[in-house]
């Protein structure tokens, strides 16, 4: 578990600035069931390749004149942008995953009224919700299951989320994600595994910290 810091405002002076702009966080997961740590060892390495990347792109962007001549400084904007999208989704979603882990946790109705009671407006009850997650994580290929809020609507929506940063709906706040990418649970549960490791992350999570999300302006 780890407390997530906000993140340092980007800054455009220099390259310099530019080369801890994204931290990279500690997690630790002692006790937990089913997932081992040399899979998680081997996440958070993963982990780690994405704040790497984050940081070295923002660290070009910070410097054009590192790309020089019309049309190719255009194409490669436009390329940095499309990286540092994909690279920093992959940075914000595994440390929202992460932190939402908890050994021991059981997957029933936690503290946090104003989750559960939205889950029970939404979806009826909080087990149809799981439901809902565990029928979505079926979904054939690499990606994530991501609950999301509308606070205008004050309605949960749970989606599918592909390659990090695409399908992801502007004004929504994170409050639960499921990683999805194979990396996630092949180790441990096979080709075949995923229906186990989504369970055993369901009821390996801490739903205060999803609680919590409800009202945070981070995600």
């Amino acid at each position: 578990m780890s407390t997530m810091p906000r993140p340092r405002p980007a800054q455009h002076s220099g390259a310099a600035d530019q080369a801890e702009t994204y931290p990279l966080l500690s997690f630790s997961f002692p006790g937990l069931e089913g997932i081992s740590q040399q899979a998680i060892k081997t996440h958070l390495e993963l982990y780690a390749g994405y704040v790497k990347e984050a940081n070295e792109i923002s660290a070009v962007l910070a410097s054009p004149s590192s790309y020089s001549g019309i049309n190719e400084a255009v194409h490669a904007r436009e390329s940095l942008a499309r990286r540092l999208a994909f690279e920093l989704s992959g940075v914000r979603l595994h440390e929202l995953y992460f932190e939402q882990l908890k050994s021991g946790r059981d997957a029933k109705a936690g503290d946090d009224a104003g989750f559960m009671n939205c889950v029970a407006d939404c979806f009826g009850d909080f087990n149809t919700w799981i439901e809902d997650v565990k029928q979505l994580g079926k979904t054939r290929g690499p990606g994530w299951v991501a609950t999301y809020l509308d606070p205008g609507a004050q309605r949960l929506n749970n989606l599918w989320v592909d390659l990090h940063q695409l399908v992801v709906p502007a004004g929504q706040r994170l409050v639960f994600v499921l990683d999805l990418w194979e990396h996630a649970y092949w180790d441990d549960y096979g080709a075949k595994g995923r229906p186990k490791y989504i369970a055993d992350v369901l009821r390996q999570t801490d739903w205060a910290v999803v609680g919590r999300r409800m009202t945070s302006e981070r995600g």
